[in-house]
């Protein structure tokens, strides 16, 4: 019974997603450019770029050892595969996440259907599951299918480079089946946060902003030698967000009720 009320709903909040371009397109575009035009740019682009460069830049940059013996070449794509690409492949499940779970929520509340799904015969935290479930599935899904893609695309590209640098699967791999599941949660439930107060899908949208900042945190952390983004510190991290997740989850709970959600 449970498993037909879950479906129903992640069809409905899917066919809404999918049947907006306003709100489909970013889902699709932004993997696009952060796992297949910025690599293909990336490794065109080194390919014109000198084995050895005088007071280079990526000499003040805290690499390996075994990294700064290595070419501009490796440099450059060692600090893409470890340091940029990294924090913009996880825009992918926060802003995947956030645009399905802000239709799933606020975008009811807006358009002033959350009424007859909250009055329905079906129970207040089988709505709630669902919709959590109709906006994580979904993301998690994209997230993957990005991360193949990038994968496909760096692989293919450093081979035909003539590149010596392996890619660092476990990183990429915790990145994308650990780090991700936990960001995609906690966006959604800010969303679900959000949408007690917020009037407008646009107005819930640009609070994400708080979220997307500890991203570029991380670039610019590891760029100032401040930390290194390991498969340990990712672990780390990771935990740490699930760990967030249940206490905004509690939160999440508190505020999906019918009295925050119709006014």
């Amino acid at each position: 019974m449970k498993s037909s009320i879950y479906n129903a709903f992640i069809k409905k909040d899917l066919k809404t997603v999918f049947g907006d371009k306003i709100i489909f397109l970013p889902m699709i575009i932004i993997p696009v450019i952060f796992c297949l035009l910025l690599p293909v740019g990336l490794l065109i682009g080194i390919n014109f770029i000198p084995e050895k460069i005088s007071d280079s830049d990526f000499d003040q940059l805290p690499l390996p050892p075994e990294i700064m013996l290595l070419g501009e070449k490796e440099k450059i794509l060692y600090t893409s595969l470890n340091i940029l690409f990294p924090s913009l492949f996880l825009l992918i499940p926060v802003l995947t996440a956030s645009i399905i779970a802000g239709t799933g929520f606020v975008g009811e509340k807006e358009n002033k259907t959350i009424e007859s799904i909250l009055y329905s015969p079906v129970s207040i935290s089988e709505i709630f599951n669902a919709k959590i479930l109709s906006a994580f599935i979904p993301s998690f899904l994209i997230t993957v299918f990005a991360f193949l893609m990038f994968l496909f695309v760096m692989l293919i590209g450093i081979n035909l480079s003539g590149i010596n640098l392996p890619f660092p699967v476990l990183k990429w791999s915790l990145l994308t089946l650990w780090v991700s599941p936990s960001v995609s949660l906690l966006s959604i439930f800010v969303m679900v946060i959000i949408s007690a107060s917020a009037k407008t899908y646009q107005q819930a949208q640009q609070r994400i902003i708080f979220i997307i900042l500890p991203l570029l945190f991380l670039i610019i952390g590891q760029l100032s030698g401040i930390f290194i983004l390991n498969s340990l510190l990712l672990f780390i991290i990771g935990l740490a967000i699930f760990i967030t997740d249940f206490f905004l989850l509690k939160m999440s709970v508190k505020n999906f009720i019918p009295e925050k959600l119709i006014t």
